[in-house]
């Protein structure tokens, strides 16, 4: 029989990740601590006034994060549901529909107003007036000319969370996103920073 060392027991518990998740972030996930973090920063003078710019863009930077985990979560949930199973051959319903129908249900709910999803989806067209009208900023001259105003921290992380939002493939969210005309204001900053990558990359 082969004892480990202490050195290697060491190592498996170091290099073992570990499946729970810290209070801290389990709170930040939290519906009501998402509708908190959207409320301060997207206040009414929380665009315009210079003291909020760094609120606004670290807070929202922080709602995107929440958001990536919120749906990867949910792809996991969805992606459980969708699990193939032996079909019965005394069964005239397949299979397919029924899991077609809980899929349906299981997105929906995935957004529902007491979800972190919902809390963000509520603020969707406070976030997307930010691509409109964003935090004030100075002109920046470049190798392409004078930018006045320049696309900005902002605006990115916006467009990065709109971006999330899209592959989440729901229709709750996609008719949301329909009603805000979220696709010409994109298209419109698109071709307006025609030399900036970043956006591009979110954009296609």
């Amino acid at each position: 029989i082969h004892c480990p060392s202490d050195a290697t027991v060491r190592m498996r518990r170091v290099s073992t990740p570990t499946l729970r998740r810290a209070p801290l972030a389990k709170r930040l996930l939290e519906p009501d601590m998402v509708a908190m973090l959207l409320d301060k920063c997207l206040t009414s003078n929380g665009a315009t006034a210079n003291a909020s710019v760094s609120a606004v863009e670290h807070g929202i930077s922080v709602v995107v994060e929440v958001a990536k985990v919120a749906s990867k979560e949910l792809d996991k949930d969805v992606g459980s549901m969708m699990m193939p199973k032996t079909p019965d051959p005394n069964d005239d319903a397949p299979e397919q529909e029924l899991g077609s129908e809980q899929r349906q249900s299981r997105l929906e709910s995935a957004v529902a107003p007491d979800t972190a999803l919902g809390k963000i989806l509520q603020r969707l067209e406070d976030l997307v007036m930010l691509l409109h009208k964003p935090p004030p900023m100075a002109a920046i001259i470049n190798s392409t000319g004078k930018l006045d105003p320049p696309l900005g921290v902002v605006r990115l992380k916006v467009l990065e969370l709109i971006a999330m939002l899209v592959a989440l493939d729901n229709p709750v969210v996609e008719e949301r996103l329909a009603s805000l005309k979220v696709l010409p204001a994109v298209l419109d900053i698109f071709f307006k920073y025609e030399w900036h990558n970043l956006l591009h990359n979110l954009v296609c």
